[in-house]
């Protein structure tokens, strides 16, 4: 995904060219899956449940989706207590495919959708988190994606005890064993990084 390449993948491989100076790379940010194999690609990070497609795959964390606004404009509305009340807040989202967006939440096990209008509709996920930041209302992002924010304080969650479980995080390839040197390389160098950021572990 292009944001948590540029937040999360981008610092590692530069320390990985900065140690192994006899090794290229070429970093392609893309917000949707494409096949390894057609796409000539040797290492691919994907969130979420993988499908049965072949892929060997190493866990290097979980996210999740998480709610959050800036602390001055939850001062200023308050915050919801349920999934419902979400409709009563200003909210910022990405999807600009239709007029209505829906967040997912889980209540006693089972998941509940919430649809709502929002105000202010971006196409970029770092768009949306700033206008978070900036006082604009609600948003729902991967909990990577404001990780930082809500470490700094320019954000705060909310909803918690709705929130979904869990995604895992995996680096997959296609060639598992066989795997060239590099490859298995990068993999390793990357895990062991990646599993050290507290913004994969969400709790």
């Amino acid at each position: 995904p292009v944001m948590f390449g540029q937040l999360h993948l981008m610092p590692i491989i530069c320390d990985f060219l900065d140690d192994y100076p006899k090794v290229d790379v070429q970093l392609k940010l893309q917000d949707h899956v494409i096949n390894l194999l057609e796409e000539h690609i040797d290492i691919a990070l994907r969130i979420g449940h993988l499908k049965d497609s072949g892929l060997y795959a190493v866990k290097v964390g979980q996210v999740k989706q998480v709610t959050c606004c800036a602390p001055a404009y939850a001062d200023a509305n308050g915050v919801p207590n349920t999934p419902e009340e979400v409709s009563n807040f200003t909210t910022i989202t990405t999807n600009t495919q239709s007029e209505m967006s829906t967040w997912r939440y889980q209540r006693n096990g089972k998941e509940q959708n919430v649809k709502l209008k929002c105000r202010f509709k971006v196409s970029d996920n770092n768009a949306a988190v700033q206008a978070a930041i900036r006082g604009q209302g609600l948003t729902q992002r991967m909990s990577y994606q404001v990780s930082d924010g809500i470490r700094a304080g320019t954000l705060v969650r909310v909803l918690k005890d709705f929130e979904n479980e869990p995604l895992p995080v995996n680096l997959v390839h296609l060639a598992g064993r066989k795997a060239n040197a590099r490859t298995k390389q990068f993999i390793e160098y990357a895990a062991e990084k990646l599993r050290d950021n507290i913004a994969l572990n969400a709790d």
